[in-house]
């Protein structure tokens, strides 16, 4: 991962141009038929819920991005907490009988840490800053039949944005290339107010290489 903002935009730039010069209208199969494939729920899932308890949390990364495009596997689980929630956080999932793995080097403000579970499943504690923070676990969502509160669109464009790695690139041109405008107005809003004037601008073309890759169907 890139150790500056700088550096961050420069990789993402360099993604984008490679996507703009390689990029041809259609993706192969049916994004339509995709959607309508359940995303894998995982039952330790709600194991994590329940040792975070009332610490406000919400799922983000993958397991929340397949939502809103075609899903893709992920192993682990991540999810967001306030920043200021992070050590509380950490200490409840300790309680339950995870053990801490390390801390993660992320950017943009966030701090994290990784997860193990003695049966082997992992999991990310993600902390989040600031008003981006509270905005993200204020709109997340239960997922039907399940407690787990899920991040909306918006936040889960704006996290991938901050960490720009190769695979949250392709995730976000997925996401955005099927997002209607109404869904995409918040989106936008987000970005605007928690990313930078660069990360609106690529944000526009990343809607627009999802929207080429997805041409040949309808917006859901």
């Amino acid at each position: 991962m890139a150790d500056t903002a700088a550096e961050r935009l420069q990789a993402r730039r360099t993604l984008l141009a490679l996507i703009r010069r390689r990029q041809r209208p259609g993706t192969g199969s049916s994004a339509v038929a995709l959607m309508q494939t359940e995303a894998t729920r995982m039952r330790w899932w709600d194991d994590v819920d329940a040792a975070l308890g009332t610490i406000p949390h919400a799922v983000v990364g993958a397991v929340a991005a397949n939502r809103y495009m075609p899903p893709r596997q992920t192993a682990d689980l991540d999810i967001a907490v306030r920043s200021n929630d992070l050590g509380t956080a950490e200490a409840a999932l300790a309680r339950a009988g995870w053990t801490r793995l390390g801390e993660l080097r992320l950017a943009g403000g966030l701090a994290g840490s990784a997860w193990r579970h003695l049966l082997g499943n992992e999991a990310v504690l993600v902390g989040v800053p600031d008003e981006l923070g509270r905005e993200l676990i204020a709109a997340a969502r239960p997922d039907a039949g399940s407690r787990l509160p899920f991040a909306a669109l918006e936040h889960v464009v704006m996290l991938k944005l901050i960490a720009s790695r190769g695979r949250d690139i392709g995730d976000l041109t997925s996401m955005l290339g099927l997002a209607s405008e109404a869904r995409l107005q918040p989106v936008r809003a987000v970005v605007r107010a928690h990313g930078s004037p660069e990360d609106a601008v690529d944000l526009e073309q990343l809607i627009a290489q999802g929207r080429l890759e997805h041409a040949a169907e309808g917006t859901p």
